[in-house]
């Protein structure tokens, strides 16, 4: 239990020591991914996630870009 912390000051929930959850491994890529988002600043920081996770984001800004994308990539593995 967290010093300090009572279940009224979480909202009725137990507290939990962090050293008793068990975290899955970070994933890391490696694919390719195909991003179709019409905001330049999510498209911009979507890139970014992706990249920093390892993937090569394949960002565009319109269905029909990621049409047009999706068939010159069709024989390399893409995640949408």
């Amino acid at each position: 239990m967290l010093q300090g912390v009572s279940a009224a000051d979480l909202g009725g929930h137990s507290p939990v020591d962090a050293s008793e959850i068990d975290i899955a491994p970070v994933v890391r890529g490696g694919e390719t991914v195909l991003v179709v988002e019409d905001e330049a600043s999510l498209r911009r920081l979507a890139e970014r996630v992706l990249g920093g996770l390892g993937y090569r984001a394949l960002v565009v800004g319109s269905g029909d870009e990621a049409l047009d994308v999706a068939a010159k990539m069709a024989s390399r593995p893409i995640c949408f």
